[in-house]
């Protein structure tokens, strides 16, 4: 497989996502993002906690900010399909929810997809000479086999 550095930032954010999750899940993903971040030759956790002199500051508080605008974006809901039918009941009023439940949807979408584009210019203006992409072989040299990696539905 071949990973992009959008992956890469997929990953780290995914890390973060499930560090608190069953162990299984929590060790891959944490691994996983390691990684690849060895292998596009990035420290993704150097952006955290900079000091206003250090001249990455901007960039990381930058970076910090994308992962918080995605993270605000996660509704948390596993069974949205079930809440949307149950809007679907609730007559006029829950049509007119349901709209606009749907309308947020696809904002928060966009406001995800924005963010990344955010990311990925960060890393690519903190490390250009960074890889633009790496492959599953790539992360096999580091000691990482992601052809076995869990579903993190099977932990909910």
């Amino acid at each position: 497989m071949t990973y992009t550095r959008e992956d890469l930032i997929r990953s780290y954010l995914d890390a973060e996502r499930y560090k608190s999750a069953e162990g299984v899940l929590a060790e891959d993903t944490q691994g996983f993002t390691a990684s690849l971040q060895r292998a596009f030759q990035v420290s993704l956790n150097s952006l955290e906690n900079k000091n206003f002199s250090d001249p990455l500051w901007p960039l990381a508080l930058v970076f910090q900010q994308g992962v918080g605008a995605i993270q605000a974006q996660e509704s948390g809901i596993l069974e949205g399909g079930l809440l949307l039918s149950k809007l679907e009941t609730l007559g006029t009023g829950g049509q007119r929810v349901l709209e606009q439940y749907i309308s947020l949807g696809q904002a928060r979408y966009e406001v995800t997809q924005q963010a990344l584009s955010l990311l990925t210019a960060v890393v690519e203006a903190v490390w250009p000479d960074a890889p633009k992409t790496v492959t599953s072989e790539d992360l096999l040299r580091l000691g990482f086999d992601d052809s076995q990696r869990p579903d993190p539905v099977d932990y909910w």
